[in-house]
């Protein structure tokens, strides 16, 4: 009986345990991206502003 209880216990920590990471995961991996899609689109404000004054000064 004790090795059910060990087995069955494993077996929800387990499952537990993947469906946590899973999520931390693709909660991760989400923040990754956003924060990456606002990276760029600062960048190419920066990068536009850029040109469109040295074009304007010169």
């Amino acid at each position: 009986m004790k090795k059910l209880k060990n087995k069955v216990f494993y077996t929800i920590f387990s499952i537990l345990t993947i469906s946590l990471l899973s999520f931390i995961v693709v909660f991760n991996v989400q923040n990754y991206l956003e924060e990456k899609k606002n990276v760029e689109r600062s960048l190419n404000m920066s990068f536009d502003y850029g040109c469109n004054y040295l074009y304007h000064t010169t």
